[in-house]
């Protein structure tokens, strides 16, 4: 869960520095790290998987790592649009991470129950 806590930490600190293009060098440093981390983090256990049973296991799986794929592709054009110097498409991807990051800890973890 340390990678989790990881992309919690980065998030917060871009939704501050992705305001600021003179602070792209650091935001672009916070998205490596979050890539680094969900891709560790797609490959975990998670305990509503380990709880669950046969094909419900499986489809839970499945839809998380689907979601963490979909994640990540997410941190990648927010990487992209920082490169492009284009901090307001960065911003409006950051919207979708954190929407990934909510839904995620709504569907797999027991935050959600």
């Amino acid at each position: 869960l340390k990678d989790m806590e990881v992309i919690q930490d980065q998030l917060k600190f871009l939704r501050r520095n992705l305001r600021k293009p003179e602070e792209n060098p650091a935001s672009l440093a916070a998205i490596q790290e979050m890539q680094r981390a969900s891709v560790a983090c797609k490959a975990m256990d998670f305990p509503m998987a380990e709880a669950a049973e046969g094909e419900a296991r499986e489809k839970l799986i499945t839809g998380y790592k689907l979601e963490m794929i979909e994640m990540i592709e997410s941190m990648l054009q927010m990487e992209r649009a920082l490169l492009a110097g284009d901090n307001d498409a960065a911003r409006e991807i950051y919207k979708t991470i954190k929407a990934f990051e909510e839904s995620g800890h709504e569907k797999y973890t027991d935050e959600g129950i």
